[in-house]
């Protein structure tokens, strides 16, 4: 059987196996050899495999991969040399053990580099907005210096259009620096030596459900309100020739902290992952 001999002896059999194809039917031998072998191979290791017989000497192998439903690891088990300990092995490989606890575990539900990917996502389209909003709070601010010192012309709605570009940069550039970690704060365990990667995470836990988690809900549940009995009454500026529709400026409060949450939520469970991932 072919399933009895090492691949290295398989392959010897597959290259010394007549499978020339040529269009001189002297020269033709097929490929009815090698592919017998390969049949006899896929099966034994339970691939269910079918040879199709297109003329000519030559056929066509078919099979079916079916990897069935997916399976949880209960256990993990090392045998043989026990110079590392079990936990350790178990810290290097991919795999996991099933806990009831895990939901959150990378190697379930949860996939860290799709978290990641999703973090650098949503930064980039957020720098993206934020750059262009930016230059155009230049241009703006520069036309309007222009029109009202040299032509003596000015103009409300430019005026206000300037701070509801600048509401959209300080709101959501607070979310880019939120997602890069980068806010000010009293650095005094995380880049202390003295306490352990693990306490860092559990202050971050402490820290974004304590504090920005909650924040974020009382000011969103507190802005829903006038945000929208600005867009019912259709809000517009008090000025003459001010803008329109304030309730969109207002509505980048709720979007901002909406987001803002919505990272703290993610650098929670990033954080409960790694601390889980410690406890194996």
């Amino acid at each position: 059987m072919a399933s009895q001999l090492p691949f290295k002896d398989l392959f010897r059999q597959i290259i010394a196996s007549n499978s020339i194809s040529s269009i001189s039917p002297e020269l033709d031998h097929g490929n009815i050899q090698v592919i017998n072998l390969l049949a006899n191979r896929l099966r034994d290791f339970g691939f269910n495999c079918e040879i199709m017989n297109t003329g000519n000497n030559k056929v066509n192998l078919t099979y079916d991969i079916n990897l069935g439903e997916k399976a949880l690891i209960k256990n993990i088990i090392f045998t043989g040399d026990k110079y590392y300990k079990d936990k350790k092995l178990k810290n290097i490989i991919v795999s996991e053990e099933y806990k009831f606890w895990k939901f959150i575990s990378g190697k379930k539900f949860l996939n860290e580099n799709i978290l990641i990917m999703d973090n650098r996502l949503l930064k980039k389209i957020l720098t993206t907005l934020i750059g262009c909003a930016t230059l155009a709070l230049v241009i703006v601010i520069c036309y309007d210096v222009i029109m009202r010192y040299i032509f003596s012309s000015g103009s409300v709605a430019l005026q206000e259009l300037e701070w509801h570009l600048f509401s959209f940069i300080i709101l959501f550039g607070g979310v880019v620096v939120l997602i890069e970690n980068s806010h000010v704060r009293v650095d005094l365990i995380f880049n202390s030596s003295i306490y352990t990667e693990r306490t860092r995470e559990v202050v971050n836990c402490i820290g974004n459900l304590v504090f920005l988690i909650p924040f974020c809900v009382i000011i969103i549940w507190a802005s829903y309100p006038f945000i929208y009995d600005s867009f019912i009454h259709s809000e517009k500026s008090p000025d003459p020739g001010g803008l329109t529709n304030r309730w969109i400026v207002k509505s980048f409060i709720l979007l901002s902290f909406g987001l803002a949450a919505v990272i703290g939520i993610m650098q929670i469970v990033r954080s409960l992952n790694k601390l889980c991932k410690k406890d194996d």
